[in-house]
């Protein structure tokens, strides 16, 4: 499990440069990518999983698209 955590921590700032890109907000990707590593640091599904980036990307896409559903409306 430690391994999870370090992923996860390492990868918040590639993550949130990711959503930056994707959704054109900082503020928006620092919130996601911090809930994102919020989530699922030291989860056991990024032992699980094949390719834990590839997962906490389509977590954050979900979490990130709802917020802005959210903000919308």
């Amino acid at each position: 499990m430690s391994g999870s955590i370090n992923f996860a921590r390492s990868f918040q700032q590639q993550l949130q440069d990711y959503l930056t890109e994707r959704f054109g907000s900082t503020r928006l990707a620092q919130t996601v990518a911090h809930e994102t590593v919020q989530t699922l640091d030291g989860s056991p599904i990024l032992d699980a999983v094949g390719d834990p980036e590839i997962y906490m990307r389509g977590y954050a896409l979900s979490l990130a698209l709802k917020l802005n559903a959210e903000a919308e409306s």
